[in-house]
């Protein structure tokens, strides 16, 4: 796990931290994250609450985390806003451990378990609250810490990293999940998840204590208004270009993505062992395809990559439409993973294109809450579709054109952006 060759030790000391710090996140992502819904069905015994816990949580931290530009003014540094918020995102671990340990060997009452709906959901918010909080300002924190020169290798390594940890936790806590089921008690078995998962983020937090910060604020930086925000994005001026591609992509994948998990268990009955092979595919190819899209943005830019990610992704939820059969959709998700691949590592080098750094940690801000009215959104669309259709195997294959051909339209808005080139000396362009 090396960053690229940096004369300065102490730059150097910082890097590695910083890389160090995207592993622990992963794997705390793959063992706690991904893990939530799963918990909610085993407390619950309810599959409308497990769905809304991806969405309704996200939302509510996506509004809870709009003190973010105020919160790193009050304190006068990003870091210290980061550490802050990623330290509340910590704590979040420590209730959900504690109901799985409390969690009474036989099924508790009906009502016990409506009434922990709100519990779990309010930890979950704090969680995504301190996650999204701490985005926006860690980018900017960042944007100072790795030298510009150097963004796109150091970036596509240690998202190759994070695809790594996310893999190896994902499929460990699968495993072990599947292994304590047979033992007959289940949500015993998510304390010591939530354990880990609080350990990975507690390392994850001291690696940035560790982490200098050579610039606590931009010079003029800046809080820009929603009003403001949302001129600029739908004239797509002032860097908000890019946010218009994210968000519209989220809000189009979402018609099909949160469905294909129901679509693999109940129309095509696979097995736990299935389900998990399909998704680690696609991790899996995330990650072997970063070097490639690394090399990609180095030589061509990080625009190119991002057009690239935008057509490969347009046609994947259609592609579940042609067959079913479980070593076509094996390849479907090798597809899958070389496409998100690119999309994840062009919008974090974007990011840094795009946004102007004394607005960034604002512009993101609000962006996380967009984002997360655009899942919503989608997810609520494909629900009613699927809901329309007769929740039948018909009805999921309609949800999959529809994403994909909504996807589609999406492809001449990154097609604009790919175009619209970065001013010489490197300074995102007002309208780009």
């Amino acid at each position: 796990m090396t960053a690229p060759p940096v004369a300065d030790a102490a730059l150097r000391r910082d890097l590695r931290f910083v890389m160090v710090d995207g592993v622990m996140w992963s794997l705390m992502v793959g063992v706690g994250e991904f893990c939530f819904a799963l918990f909610v069905l085993a407390v619950t015994g309810s599959e409308v609450a497990s769905g809304l816990a991806v969405t309704v949580p996200v939302l509510a931290g996506a509004v809870l985390q709009l003190a973010s530009p105020f919160g790193v003014r009050a304190l006068g540094s990003q870091k210290r806003w980061v550490v802050l918020c990623v330290a509340l995102q910590t704590l979040a671990f420590v209730p959900l451990a504690a109901v799985a340990l409390a969690w009474p060997a036989r099924p508790a009452a009906g009502e016990v378990r409506t009434a922990l709906v709100p519990v779990l959901f309010g930890i979950a918010a704090l969680y995504w609250a301190g996650g999204m909080a701490a985005g926006g300002a860690w980018f900017t924190w960042m944007s100072s810490t790795v030298p510009a020169a150097m963004r796109t290798r150091y970036f596509s390594t240690r998202t190759r990293w994070a695809q790594l940890g996310a893999l190896t936790s994902f499929v460990a806590a699968g495993v072990y999940l599947q292994a304590y089921s047979a033992g007959g008690a289940n949500v015993a078995a998510f304390a010591v998840l939530f354990a880990a998962a609080f350990l990975f983020r507690a390392v994850s937090t001291g690696l940035l204590i560790g982490t200098r910060e050579s610039t606590p604020l931009p010079a003029d930086v800046r809080v820009v208004p929603i009003g403001e925000w949302l001129r600029r994005l739908v004239r797509r001026s002032g860097g908000l270009q890019l946010v218009q591609c994210v968000l519209a992509m989220q809000f189009t994948s979402m018609i099909a993505g949160p469905f294909f998990t129901a679509f693999i268990k109940r129309e095509l009955h696979g097995s736990d062992a299935e389900w998990m092979m399909l998704n680690g595919t696609t991790i899996l190819f995330k990650i072997l395809s970063t070097p490639l899209w690394g090399w990609v943005a180095t030589r061509y830019g990080a625009r190119l990559v991002f057009l690239c990610a935008g057509i490969g992704i347009a046609p994947l939820a259609a592609l579940w439409v042609v067959h079913q059969n479980y070593v076509y959709l094996l390849a479907v998700q090798m597809a899958s993973g070389l496409a998100w691949g690119a999309w994840e590592l062009a919008v974090v080098l974007l990011t840094f294109e795009t946004l102007r750094e004394h607005e960034r940690t604002s512009i993101l801000t609000t962006q996380n809450l967009f984002n997360a009215v655009a899942m919503v959104a989608g997810s609520s669309l494909g629900g009613l579709l699927l809901y329309a259709a007769g929740n039948s195997y018909h009805a999921y294959l309609v949800i999959f054109t529809v994403s994909s051909i909504a996807r589609l339209a999406v492809i001449p808005l990154m097609w604009q952006l790919y175009r619209r080139r970065p001013p010489p000396d490197g300074t995102p362009a007002a309208a780009a």
